[in-house]
């Protein structure tokens, strides 16, 4: 009769490093529903901008929506973002604003855009970029439509090969790019080493008892500035937990990724950038859940089994449209509304069994602050720390046992 579970896991051993972190908001109100992403690059004067254009969104989409009462219908507000650094100087950073409401005629979207010079100190518009001013607007106006015009050209960004033009147009976003040798330039790209070494493999073993009660620690919304502190303390107690990502945050938390599940954590797909799931169409739909799973895959050698539907709303649709197991939750700690880290620990203490999913979001320091406590009380109380993975062959396990009494 098998006693012991042994569970092998994949242990990544390479990563990269990065400064900066994502900002991240996600809350539910009586009539709307938020998820702001953005980065903050350690710039003051840039993070500064950035900071006073979310907080204008958020205060407005507040007060113009969350007075609407619809019967079991939120408006939505999603900022998204890209974050570029070209040449170790110029700072890029694209933010993507979406309103939905089924009321509205059409989504709202907006897109934002700031570029930095960390060698001049100061913010750039796009004729500080360019050498040949007369040249560079004959080759735009090549790609301007008719009812654009040079003096439009307030939004752009910076990428890799090409600088992407953006222009808001009533309720929704245009774009056209052009790559950067088409264009005359104050600067020329530095050659970028693109050979990236693909994570190697360790495995260590894991042992987990099956005559004692387990617990399955997860983490939504993440990864963030904390989340490096949350694996210390659960790699202290030798517990490990599942972490739902999201797919935006991945190439600047690729290192503490990686790191993450080196101390044998788990990472689940929690979309790309918390859009409301059961409100879009198949084909958003499968857009959010295939590109987080292609960044983690690209950037981490590492395909998640599991998914975790934003604000827990699932629906049929969703089930038809994944083959990743969706996971839910038995506990939920409130720590994304509660903001006395004392009383998420006794929330949770309080409601725990044995085999229970704990809800948590790695996203607030009063988070952290009640892992501290949660996890070492539980151990005290004689529970076992697992990943969702864990969970289920533990579960399978004790199945088998009960079948062989």
């Amino acid at each position: 009769m098998k006693k012991l579970i042994t569970i092998f896991l994949c242990l990544f051993l390479v990563g990269c490093s990065h400064d900066s972190f994502t900002n991240t908001v996600i809350e539910e109100h009586q009539n709307i529903v938020l998820a702001i992403n953005n980065p903050v690059t350690a710039i003051n004067h840039l993070d500064k901008k950035i900071d006073n254009y979310i907080t204008d969104e958020y205060n407005n989409f507040i007060n113009n929506f969350d007075k609407i009462e619809v019967l079991n219908e939120k408006a939505e507000l999603n900022i998204d973002y890209t974050y570029d650094i070209i040449n170790n100087r110029f700072y890029s950073i694209c933010l993507f604003k979406t309103i939905t409401a089924f009321w509205l005629p059409n989504s709202i979207s907006e897109v934002k855009t700031f570029v930095y010079d960390s060698k001049d100190k100061k913010m750039v518009n796009i004729y500080d970029l360019v050498s040949d001013k007369e040249q560079f607007n004959s080759i735009i106006k090549k790609y301007l439509s008719s009812y654009q015009d040079l003096t439009d050209i307030k939004s752009f960004a910076l990428t890799d090969d090409k600088i992407i033009f953006y222009f808001n147009e009533d309720t929704k976003v245009t774009s056209f790019d052009i790559n950067y040798e088409d264009l005359p330039l104050t600067f020329k790209l530095k050659n970028k080493n693109l050979e990236k070494d693909i994570p190697t493999y360790k495995q260590t073993d894991k042992v987990i008892d099956p005559t004692k009660p387990v617990v399955a620690l997860t983490f939504d919304d993440g990864p963030s500035k904390y989340n490096n502190e949350i694996v210390e303390v659960l790699d202290k107690y030798n517990a490990c937990a599942t972490f739902f990502i999201l797919g935006n945050k991945v190439p600047i938390y690729e290192k503490t990724l990686i790191n993450l599940i080196k101390k044998g954590n788990e990472i689940g797909n929690h979309s790309y950038n918390h859009k409301w799931l059961t409100k879009l169409n198949n084909e958003n739909l499968q857009e959010q859940i295939t590109k987080t799973q292609n960044i983690i895959k690209d950037r981490l050698n590492y395909e998640p089994k599991y998914l975790r539907p934003t604000y827990g709303s699932i629906n049929k649709r969703i089930r038809n449209n994944t083959n990743l197991e969706i996971v839910l939750w038995n506990v939920d700690t409130l720590d994304w509304k509660i903001k006395n880290s004392s009383k998420i620990v006794k929330r949770t203490i309080s409601k725990v069994k044995n085999g229970d999913i704990i809800l948590m979001h790695d996203t607030h320091e009063r988070t952290l602050e009640a892992v501290k406590k949660i996890i070492p009380e539980l151990q005290k109380q004689g529970y076992q720390f697992v990943t969702i993975s864990e969970l289920k062959e533990y579960q399978l396990i004790k199945e088998q046992l009960n079948e062989t009494r």
